[in-house]
């Protein structure tokens, strides 16, 4: 079997597995990444700090996958739930593919929009929040102050990563220097 055949092999065997993300990479920073949707995978090339997205079916990633190899990408890794796939094509052309144990596997979301992860979940009423105009009375963000919810949730997350090393018991003293409106402090306290 010829490089060109062991490539080709190698592509169908990772598809085959289903992988939820691929990632495929070439000199001079080209790259690609595949996230897989529920009918298919988005395509997202970065060219010039600038991206651009595009939706594929299942039939069109295989061709999609080798005309990225034959336009100078030189490796692919894939994550599926099983395996995490390496494919490089050597200096020669010879293709090189190895596979291992996903011991890291995170629950993947199929959906265009993803769910964010904040500590102050939307839709959970904090009547802080609702008093402060950022939070509706059914715990829904005010559209024209989500820039200062995100802003509150970042700032309670580098909290929370601040004060999980202090100690069981330790006095903490929380200093506001008066300047704006204290949102941050009034949700910290």
């Amino acid at each position: 079997m010829d490089s060109e055949n062991d490539l080709q092999q190698y592509v169908k065997q990772i598809l085959a597995d289903n992988p939820f993300k691929l990632v495929l990479s070439g000199p001079d920073g080209m790259r690609e990444t595949l996230r897989r949707l529920s009918n298919g995978y988005q395509a997202e090339r970065i060219v010039n700090r600038q991206a651009f997205q595009t939706n594929l079916t299942v039939e069109e990633t295989y061709p999609f996958v080798l005309k990225c190899f034959e336009e100078g990408y030189r490796q692919l890794n894939a994550w599926s739930e099983s395996y995490e796939y390496n494919l490089r094509v050597a200096k020669r052309g010879r293709a090189l593919f190895s596979r291992k144990a996903n011991k890291s596997v995170t629950a993947t979301s199929e959906q265009h929009n993803r769910v964010k992860n904040y500590i102050l979940p939307e839709g959970e009423v904090v009547p802080p929040l609702v008093d402060m105009g950022i939070f509706t009375p059914d715990g829904k963000v005010v559209p024209s102050r989500y820039d200062k919810y995100k802003q509150i949730n970042r700032f309670l997350e580098m909290m929370d990563d601040t004060l999980s090393g202090i100690g069981e018991g330790e006095e903490l003293h929380v200093v506001d220097f008066g300047c704006g409106k204290s949102y941050l402090t009034f949700i910290l306290y």
